[in-house]
C-alpha cells in the first residue's frame, strides 16, 4: 500500500513539474510575440532582423513543448529522436521507437516543424540538437554525463542577429564585447554520454555567460553562436 501512495506521489509530482514547463513556454511565447507586435518602427532591415530572431526563438519553445508532449506519452529521454527530413540520419537515434512515437519531429511524437534556418543568417544548414556539454550554473553543473544539458544551437549567424536574439534575452553586452567561448558538441542520439567515458565539457565558465540557458556569444570556432537549452539538467 505505502509503495502504490508513493508511487502516486511521484508521478503527480511529475505531472506538476511538466504543467509548470508547459506553463513556463507559453509565457515565453507571449513575450515572443507581444515583443514582436510592439517592434513597429525602425528600416526594414531591422525589422527583418527580428522577425528571424522571432522565427529562432517560435521554433526553440516548439521543440521544448514537444519534448514535454514526448515525455508525457511515455517516453524516456533515451529514446527521444531528433530526426528529420531536413537533416536526415544526423539526429537519428537507434534505440527510438520505429512507430515514431518518440520522434520531435513527427505527427504520432512530438509533432514540431522540422524547420531550418534562414540561409541569409547563418552558414549553418540545419539546427543542431546537443547533449554533450553542461552549462555553467544552469542546472547542476559537472563533467559528468549526468549533467549535461539538452541544447539547441545554431552556429555562424550575423553579428546584427547576435545582437537581437541577446536584446530578447536582457543581455545588452555591444557585439565587439561579446565573450568568448569553444562548444564542441555532438548530434544527441539518445545519450549524454557522446564520447563512451561519462565526460562532457562543461562551458559558458566566463562570468558574462554563466547562468544564461538562452544566449548568443561568440565561438572560437563557429562564430557568432546561439545556444537555447532545451532541457535543464
Amino acid at each position: 500500500m505505502e509503495n502504490k501512495i508513493s508511487r502516486k506521489q511521484a508521478e503527480s509530482g511529475n505531472m506538476l513539474f511538466l504543467i509548470l514547463i508547459a506553463v513556463a513556454l507559453f509565457a515565453a511565447l507571449s513575450y515572443v510575440v507581444t515583443y514582436t507586435t510592439r517592434s513597429g518602427s525602425g528600416d526594414a532591415s531591422s525589422e527583418k532582423t527580428k522577425l528571424i530572431a522571432s522565427e529562432i526563438f517560435n521554433h526553440a519553445i516548439s521543440v521544448q513543448s514537444a519534448i514535454t508532449r514526448i515525455y508525457l506519452g511515455g517516453c524516456s529521454l533515451e529514446t527521444l529522436n531528433f530526426k528529420s527530413v531536413v537533416d536526415g540520419t544526423l539526429h537519428e537515434n537507434p534505440d527510438a521507437p520505429v512507430n515514431g512515437h518518440c520522434d520531435v519531429f513527427s505527427n504520432t511524437g512530438g509533432g514540431a516543424v522540422a524547420n531550418e534556418p534562414d540561409k541569409n543568417w547563418t552558414n549553418q544548414a540545419t539546427y543542431y540538437y546537443a547533449g554533450s556539454a553542461a552549462l555553467t550554473n544552469v542546472g547542476t553543473t559537472c563533467t559528468e554525463a549526468s549533467c549535461a544539458d539538452l541544447v539547441m544551437i545554431l552556429r555562424g549567424i550575423t553579428p546584427e542577429l547576435c545582437t537581437e536574439l541577446n536584446k530578447r534575452n536582457g543581455i545588452l553586452t555591444p557585439i565587439a564585447s561579446l565573450p568568448t567561448d569553444t562548444q564542441e558538441g555532438c548530434p544527441y542520439k539518445g545519450t549524454f554520454d557522446c564520447n563512451g567515458n561519462n565526460n562532457v565539457e562543461v562551458i559558458f565558465a566566463d562570468p558574462e555567460l554563466r547562468g544564461h540557458s538562452s544566449i548568443c556569444y561568440n565561438d572560437t570556432v563557429h562564430g557568432y553562436t546561439y545556444t537555447h537549452a532545451l532541457l535543464e539538467r
